[in-house]
């Protein structure tokens, strides 16, 4: 048995950090249905939503829609979590805030992932990763130039010194935010 055996999640979440949290739920054995939306979640391109979304059913529909809604008042009727990543405010105008879903569901976990809070003077803003990296300065140790606006850092590209083949000394990264050490048996 799991810990989260029995646990049916209703996860209306898209890219990285609500896909992260019902991952962790479907690791730990929640039956997790993702919703995206008819057309698929723009997230579907990119290499990590298949890791990210493992272990879960999924299904499209239309959030702004009668018919969709009515789809996920069912699955709420009959879950016990609801996860979404919605900008504030955004839920409650589709009809999946938590005091509408707490009228379906009262006994309902409601997990709403945002980037900046539910308050404060950014809580209109959308968050992603990009944006929590400039914003904090992490894009600049991973080696974006504001300079050229480029994520390639140009004349500090990382080059690589690897010694001659018997040699068992490591060869270093250099120009780089970060050092590696690279080996090579001969």
């Amino acid at each position: 048995m799991t810990p989260l055996q029995g646990i049916r999640v209703v996860d209306c979440s898209g890219y990285i950090a609500g896909a992260y949290a019902g991952m962790m739920l479907a690791d730990l054995g929640a039956s997790v249905v993702k919703v995206e939306p008819l057309e698929g979640e723009a997230f579907r391109e990119l290499p990590g939503f298949y890791a990210w979304n493992r272990g879960k059913q999924s299904m499209a529909l239309n959030l702004k829609s009668p018919d969709g809604i009515a789809v996920v008042e069912k699955l709420v009727r009959a879950g016990d979590v609801f996860l979404e990543n919605m900008r504030p405010g955004v839920a409650d105008r589709l009809g999946l805030g938590y005091p509408r879903l707490a009228e379906i569901n009262p006994r309902l976990v409601y997990c709403s992932v945002t980037a900046f809070g539910s308050s404060g003077p950014y809580v209109d803003r959308p968050g992603f990763d990009p944006l929590l990296q400039a914003m904090s300065g992490m894009m600049a140790l991973q080696g974006y130039n504001p300079a050229t606006r480029s994520s390639t850092p140009g004349s500090r590209r990382a080059s690589a010194r690897v010694p001659p083949t018997g040699s068992t000394r490591p060869a270093t990264a250099s120009g780089s935010s970060s050092r590696a050490a690279i080996s090579r048996s001969g």
